[in-house]
């Protein structure tokens, strides 16, 4: 008989120690809504195929036990359990498919999950005329990320062909009793030893006088169509990727406003390396520990150091969160907090089919002040999405920190790649 039962894998930990504390009013700030159009597919077709993804993948089948706060569990329950959420709506007076797709989506992103209940996933089918139009998946995200997303995209639409995809699929408990082994000690002493590096590092650079507010203070983004282009050729040049350039543009500022000489920076990453990972429908998605040093004024030479410290600290990256709070505590208990720390994620996006019109042209960078809505979170965050025009994304909760202040430091960040 297999086991249905047992502790959380690094990845769904991860997610669950960020959203534990969430206030009730913001927990559906975990929510993943994706929208697929159908085509006039029979609800019963869609149904099926939606039940077939529960069969196929347990996280969308799990509920978690939290009553030992420390040691969190999760159950699968049996794939011919009754825990689809399945319903099917209609467009209302006056409304096409397509927007009431876009409302259900927005009301169903601010519906929470009781995850000791619930399972992750729900599912509504827009409905004319007897037939769906519309899908409308929303998912937690201790289920999902967004390679999952797309895994389960693809198994929709094959789904729909009636292709049956290749394969069994993996599971996140498998995986999460293999982290938790013996055979996995050595990889959990080793994450264990770069985390006690990285915080020791940063301790040693801390930086007083960075107050955190409780809300963002500033969020902004910059578009820019000229910055894809040259930071290709900037990085090819320097024989690194593209994110990387980015998170040495990004760094370089980090250091010059916060006057630090080592950043703790946060990279994301996917965890997607080890065998069985590529198809697993889970979240993986932990923050790799990078240090940044602040060193000479040569931009190329720090480009070039920082993503080979980059790729060693995503070695690293698939580990128990509980340790790491553990050895940050040790290590701020000689030092004092460590401040300040920046956040960064590099997003591949397709670019556009058709390309833009010559006089949509950004000759110059275009910089939008945004609502600073966002509560908690990163100290600094920046978000880089390259793919057609190229967008830098930042928020704050540096107390202080003006529109002004952020519109300036991306665009210093922008003139680092270009």
């Amino acid at each position: 008989m297999s086991v249905s039962s047992g502790p959380m894998n690094f990845g769904q930990l991860s997610v669950w120690r960020d959203v534990e504390e969430f206030p009730a009013e913001k927990a559906y700030q975990a929510n993943m809504v994706r929208v697929v159009p159908l085509d006039g597919v029979a609800t019963a077709t869609v149904r099926a195929v939606v039940e077939r993804l529960r069969a196929r993948h347990a996280a969308l089948r799990t509920v978690y036990d939290f009553a030992d706060p420390a040691a969190p569990r999760q159950h699968v329950r049996p794939a011919d359990s009754a825990g689809l959420v399945f319903r099917e709506v209609g467009p209302r007076d006056g409304e096409d498919a397509e927007a009431a797709a876009a409302r259900i989506a927005d009301e169903m992103e601010h519906e929470s999950f009781d995850l000791t209940t619930d399972e992750s996933l729900r599912t509504a089918i827009v409905v004319v005329d007897g037939e769906g139009t519309h899908g409308v998946f929303a998912l937690h995200h201790i289920a999902a990320d967004m390679w999952s997303l797309d895994l389960l995209r693809g198994e929709v639409d094959a789904l729909l062909r009636g292709d049956e995809p290749a394969g069994d699929a993996p599971s996140p408990l498998d995986l999460a009793l293999a982290q938790h082994s013996e055979r996995w000690a050595p990889r959990r002493e080793a994450a264990a030893r770069h985390l006690r590096e990285a915080f020791t590092a940063a301790a040693q650079a801390a930086v007083p006088g960075i107050a955190l507010a409780e809300a963002a203070t500033a969020r902004a983004n910059l578009r820019s169509r000229v910055a894809g282009p040259t930071a290709e050729a900037k990085a090819a040049a320097l024989g690194i990727s593209v994110p990387s350039l980015v998170l040495a543009a990004y760094c370089r500022e980090a250091h010059r406003i916060s006057g630090a000489e080592h950043v703790l920076i946060n990279t994301m990453t996917t965890n997607r390396l080890h065998p069985g990972t590529a198809t697993l429908v889970s979240s993986l998605n932990q923050w790799a520990r990078v240090i940044s040093h602040r060193g000479a004024d040569d931009f190329t030479a720090m480009a070039a150091s920082l993503h080979w410290s980059s790729m060693r600290s995503f070695r690293y990256g698939c580990y128990d969160v509980d340790t790491e709070a553990r050895i940050r505590a040790e290590v701020e208990a000689g030092t004092g907090p460590i401040h300040p720390e920046f956040h960064f994620n590099f997003v591949d996006s397709p670019a556009p089919a058709d390309p833009p019109d010559a006089d949509d042209e950004l000759s110059e960078t275009k910089v939008s002040a945004l609502p600073a809505t966002y509560v908690g979170g990163p100290g600094f965050y920046l978000v880089a999405t390259s793919g057609g025009d190229f967008h830098l994304t930042a928020r704050t909760r540096w107390a202080g920190f003006t529109d002004a202040d952020m519109a300036a430091f991306l665009r210093a960040v922008h003139e680092n790649l270009i």
